[in-house]
């Protein structure tokens, strides 16, 4: 009886955190959804065409969308991501369109052995970064 017990406990247990595990995910789906519609709210009417930092997010983007397991520091995307896209671009102005890709969750930041962030795409969100992509370069 008691063996029953445990495994019946067990079972709910693994039951419970896969639950909770599941609802995490889809909180965070949700909130990249909610974070890209946003994005895309105010990308309408052209208002982020003049904007720097829209325009190196979107650089950043179309990089990765073309190397979608690229991940690097900001030195290292300011040297050898973004020159590949024919430009030259402040570091600010990179920092800024960095920090607001992480904070909708278009990219990710990693941590390696040394103390700097490191950059890289959220795959989870590939096909929305490449509508975003599709929409700008259409205007």
């Amino acid at each position: 009886m008691l063996a029953c017990r445990k495994k019946q406990w067990a079972v709910w247990s693994y039951l419970t955190t896969s639950l909770v595990e599941e609802i995490d995910k889809l909180r965070t789906v949700q909130n990249v959804l909610s974070a890209v519609r946003k994005m895309k709210r105010s990308d309408a009417g052209g208002r982020r065409k003049q904007d720097p930092t829209w325009a190196v997010a979107l650089k950043i983007l179309r990089y990765l969308d073309q190397n979608p397991n690229a991940a690097d520091t900001i030195e290292g995307i300011l040297e050898w991501w973004l020159p590949k896209q024919s430009i030259f671009e402040e570091e600010k102005v990179v920092e800024r369109a960095l920090d607001e890709m992480v904070k909708r969750n278009l990219i990710l930041t990693i941590r390696s052995s040394d103390p700097r962030q490191h950059y890289r795409l959220n795959t989870d969100c590939i096909q929305e970064i490449r509508r975003m992509i599709s929409d700008a370069d259409k205007t």
